[in-house]
This record gives structure tokens, C-alpha cells and sequence, in this order.
């Protein structure tokens, strides 16, 4: 099977859809740290009165905490949305490319956010109520004598203790 191209999904939509132009409009800023920049940050805004042990407010800032990329999106209407990126072998490491993984990430996000927020749209546009439908019964069970899954659970683990 062939995967769905972009291209295909709008020569097939005839109705309104989330599209990357939508979700890249929905970004009002971008932001990007390593989780070293994030140690510096937190050491030289004096804000070291969190109870953390001395060697970590004072002492040398692990160097693999520079291959642990963060990207932070602020979005339009003030929501945030991030992604990471870490590097296994610090001799690939590469700035650049630890950003846009970060960030690709982190539009991954945005995606389902404008989908839900488009169905809420449509569906207030058509005022149309959705029934709620009952929940199906497990087959093979009954009102009288069926098991929940929580009494399952709860029996299958009665004598586990855990430390």
C-alpha cells in the first residue's frame, strides 16, 4: 500500500480540511533551547532556591545535556506545543538537525488540535446534537452475570503486593 500524499488528500477533499498551511498559521512563535541552555538559564536567573543538591546548582553541567535538543511553538491563541530531540552518539550531533526533528515534533502536535477545533466549528455550524449511543456489551455477557473489567482486574491481582 501506498502511503497518502498531500497532494491526494486535496484533489480528494471537498470539504474544509486542516492543511500545513493551517497548521504553520497557527504558530505565532517558535523557540529553541538545549537542555544545557535550560541548566545556564535556571543558574543564571537565580532561581537555584528549589532545594536541589549543591552540585547541581553549582557544579559542572553534564555535556550530554547539550545533545538534547527542546522546541517550544507558542501558538495563535497562546497554547503551547513542544518537541524534543536527543542524540545518541555525540560525534552526530548537529544543531540544525536536532531543531527540526524538535520542531517536526512538535507540529505533530498542532495536527490533531486544528482537527478538533475544525469538528467543533462544523458541528456548531450544523447545530446538530449527537445522540449518545450505548455502550456495546461484551459478547457473551449479560446484565445479570457479567464481569466488569475492573472486578477482573482487581481479582486477577487481589494477592500481588507491590514495594
Amino acid at each position: 500500500m501506498q502511503p497518502v500524499t498531500e497532494k491526494e488528500l486535496i484533489d480528494s477533499a471537498v470539504g474544509e480540511r486542516v492543511t500545513l498551511e493551517k497548521v504553520e498559521a497557527s504558530i505565532a512563535s517558535e523557540h529553541y533551547f538545549t537542555a544545557a541552555d535550560g541548566v545556564y538559564g535556571h543558574r543564571t536567573m537565580g532561581r537555584c532556591d528549589l532545594g536541589l543538591p549543591d552540585a547541581y546548582q553549582t557544579g559542572p553541567v553534564p555535556k550530554e545535556l547539550r545533545l538534547l535538543t527542546f522546541c517550544v511553538l507558542v501558538l495563535q491563541n497562546g497554547y503551547t506545543v513542544h518537541g524534543i530531540s536527543a542524540c545518541a552518539d555525540p560525534n552526530n550531533f548537529n544543531p540544525d538537525i536536532g531543531r527540526r526533528l524538535a520542531k517536526q515534533q512538535a507540529v505533530n502536535q498542532i495536527w490533531p488540535l486544528l482537527g478538533f477545533e475544525l469538528r467543533t466549528k462544523l458541528h456548531t455550524q450544523r447545530d446538530e446534537p449527537l445522540e449518545r449511543q450505548p455502550a456495546a456489551q461484551p459478547q457473551g455477557a449479560n446484565a445479570e452475570g457479567a464481569t466488569s473489567s475492573v472486578q477482573r482486574y482487581e481479582q486477577q491481582f487481589q494477592n500481588v503486593t507491590l514495594c
